[in-house]
């Protein structure tokens, strides 16, 4: 599977947003965890394109909500971890721990209306690969 906290870290900014009230929903499958977002993630220099990468774009901090940017720097969660702890860190992380995983970089969906998350596990690929590791019986 994708390790929790690329979820985490994928979700904060997301919950950032605070404008349409509608909640964040979470998919998990055997290949994929996919966050959605209500509202078309947006970037103060330029456009972004419908589909990308963070292997290819790189995103800056474009918070909505400057109250609630500012409590979740303060709030922390069981563990004692600012759930934002530097802003524009987020997806450099994600892409960062993917990569050390040998993952494909998250992937952006966007529409009018929503922006989707993916974070592919390739689990079916690293499934075969562990079972042609094996020793035969």
């Amino acid at each position: 599977g994708v390790p929790l906290q690329l979820g985490r870290t994928a979700l904060v900014p997301m919950r950032e947003d605070g404008v349409t009230g509608l909640p964040v929903e979470c998919e998990a499958y055997t290949d994929s965890f996919i966050v959605k977002n209500p509202g078309r993630m947006l970037q103060m220099d330029r456009d972004l394109p419908d589909e990308f990468s963070l292997s290819d774009t790189v995103l800056d901090s474009t918070p909505r909500n400057m109250k609630l940017l500012e409590w979740l720097k303060t709030t922390r969660d069981h563990d004692g971890i600012a759930y934002i702890q530097a802003t524009s860190e987020g997806t450099k992380k994600m892409l960062e721990e993917m990569t050390d995983l040998g993952l494909p970089a998250p992937g952006y969906r966007l529409s009018r209306n929503e922006t989707l998350v993916r974070f592919e596990s390739m689990a079916e690929k690293r499934e075969a690969a562990i079972l042609a590791a094996s020793p035969s019986p």
